[in-house]
């Protein structure tokens, strides 16, 4: 079977030819993200002993194979018009990763395609079912079907040929289903109950149809996210081979960023009981050390559902995700099913945009309420000073970004956390989420907010630094007693000299004695406008003092009830009152 194959440049998916080889003269080496084997993992995940190189190959080359400390000795082949190669791979005890190296011997030697496979038979019979939920994004969804149509489903030379069923959850109600479903793909028509009402109607889809369809592994997968096909060809060779240890174990795929397509976002991501974080983020795929370095073993906490795929065995009814609607819905599932692992490997990915720009006021809202919310099920204390001092960053990150409905939103995502789990597992999603539109900031073009042509042109000609992370740090370090000292320039008279522009995902810092600002999106061009407030200041601080108050009184008693309700809010029974189904 086929473990991973080879996998060339593409422009429609990635084109960044140093994630898939590096040349060295006449050599081209294949220590790639895409095309290294992760020997290490292989092992581990799976019942897999013997890996085998099959390549097709035009004249005379020379192939080389390598791990982490250095090459394991070549063979020269001479071969006809794309002739079958098979190499065995004899790795070490102390191999992590392999890779191979391609050199062309005459002048009609080419490298046609390749795999990695293993002649062992598979130990499992695995159908997959692809869970999509899209809102208002038609291209994408119908481009994402029609590559992995006809990459997987259609193909008879792949492993996934008719192994995989697509349920796409229409939160929008505007895809036709005359356009969508076929054999292998399913459209419902959903309420717009954001992500998670989303994902979780296509579980229950799913759950209800699995025995009918044989389906035994389901995937959470972004609509919007480009989908690399050979990570459902890598995610059906694990589970046809996943070992006992990891037979519940969940699939986590990596997430790279789409202006910069090797600079990856997130991989294998943690907890710490306030916040997610991930694993190596910004590292550059393109250098072959770092992939190694990435391909360490290690776990995670949870599984970010841009790409994440469950065993149906714990997918039950009776454990669906809590109605929290959008954000930390994947921390709070994964966090409920670390203790069965989770399985990371080299090419399972997507790309996405940035986040760092995307600053919609209503995230204020949900993260912090479901975030509060994942602390009081999975801190075993509650770490209560914890979630203050939280509020307070939220609270006073957005104050300093001159963004104070945010800061109030905060204060609504605590109250409406402390009215318990009746109250969200009994809410109408799309009205409550209208009402958190409407008190947060809308964003417009940016020609609405100022008539000044040279900011207008600044925002339109913007370039966000690959290193930005790394710039807002070092600023910070080289002025932090300044910021610190002068309550980040407000005890100081504010610049009134012009409109400051910024992108939306700018350090508060650098709005340092700032007395006017726009905040956009780079990506389209919208954004809002803000200024320096000390009524608005003092309101904020007022926010919180009231946060404390309530948490103080009210934090504990609610905490246990969402421990006592937790069954119910995961229930069959709370989502379909939530989603309003018939059945």
């Amino acid at each position: 079977m086929i473990l991973q194959n080879i996998l060339k440049p593409d422009k429609e998916i990635c084109d960044e030819e140093q994630m898939y080889w590096h040349v060295d003269g006449h050599k081209f080496i294949f220590d790639s993200y895409f095309n290294m084997l992760a020997v290490n993992k292989w092992l581990n995940y799976t019942t897999i002993r013997d890996f085998t190189l099959r390549l097709f190959l035009k004249g005379k080359v020379r192939i080389e194979l390598f791990d982490q400390d250095g090459s394991l000795g070549y063979r020269d082949f001479e071969c006809g018009d794309g002739d079958e190669v098979r190499i065995s791979l004899n790795y070490k005890d102390t191999t992590k990763c392999m890779w191979f190296s391609f050199e062309a011997l005459d002048n009609k030697a080419d490298f046609v395609s390749g795999a990695y496979i293993t002649e062992k038979s598979p130990m499992h019979d695995v159908h997959l079912a692809a869970d999509i939920c899209t809102f208002k994004r038609e291209p994408y969804v119908k481009h994402n079907i029609e590559l992995l149509k006809k990459n997987l489903i259609d193909n008879e030379e792949c492993p996934l040929y008719k192994k995989l069923d697509i349920f796409v959850i229409d939160n929008g109600r505007t895809l036709d289903k005359n356009e969508i479903e076929s054999e292998f793909v399913h459209l419902y028509p959903n309420m717009n109950a954001g992500g998670t009402g989303g994902f979780t109607r296509g579980l229950i889809e799913i759950n209800k149809c699995k025995d009918k369809l044989g389906l035994t592994h389901m995937i959470f997968m972004d609509d919007d996210a480009i989908l690399c096909p050979d990570s459902l060809v890598r995610t059906y060779a694990l589970l046809s081979y996943v070992n006992d240890k990891y037979a519940k174990a969940c699939i986590a795929g990596g997430m790279m960023r789409i202006d910069m397509p090797y600079s990856q976002h997130e991989y294998g991501s943690k907890w710490d009981g306030s916040d997610p974080y991930s694993r190596y983020p910004g590292l550059d795929l393109r250098v072959a050390s770092n992939v190694v370095k990435n391909e360490e073993m290690d776990t995670a906490d949870y599984a970010p559902w841009w790409y994440a795929c469950y065993p149906l065995s714990e997918t039950k009814m009776d454990n669906l995700p809590i109605p929290i609607f959008i954000h930390n819905d994947d921390t709070e599932y994964g966090l409920r099913h670390r203790e069965n692992g989770f399985m990371l490997l080299n090419g399972i990915c997507v790309w996405s945009p940035g986040f760092e720009n995307k600053r919609a006021s209503s995230l204020s809202y949900y993260d912090v309420r479901n975030i509060m919310l994942t602390n009081a099920l999975y801190e075993e204390d509650g770490l209560l000073k914890t979630m203050k001092k939280y509020c307070w960053k939220r609270i006073l990150a957005n104050t300093l970004r001159y963004r104070y409905d945010d800061a109030k939103l905060v204060l609504l995502a605590v109250e409406d956390f402390l009215k318990g789990p009746k109250y969200l597992g009994t809410l109408n999603p799309e009205e409550k989420n209208g009402e958190v539109m409407k008190m947060g900031y809308s964003n417009k073009p940016v020609e609405e907010l100022c008539d000044d042509k040279k900011v207008i042109e600044e925002i339109k000609s913007y370039v966000q630094p690959e290193n930005i992370e790394e710039i807002y740090n070092n600023r910070h370090k080289a002025n932090k007693w300044m910021y610190a000292l002068t309550l980040n320039g407000w005890i100081f008279p504010a610049k009134r000299d012009k409109i400051y522009a910024y992108p939306m995902g700018i350090w508060p810092y650098d709005l340092y004695r700032k007395r006017e600002i726009i905040l956009f999106d780079p990506d389209t061009n919208k954004g809002i406008r803000g200024k320096k407030s000390y009524l608005k200041l003092f309101r904020s601080i007022g926010y919180y003092l009231k946060i404390c108050r309530l948490l103080k009184k009210h934090y504990w008693r609610v905490k246990q009830e969402y421990i006592d309700q937790y069954k119910w809010l995961t229930s069959y029974e709370c989502w379909k009152e939530y989603l309003k189904l018939d059945d």
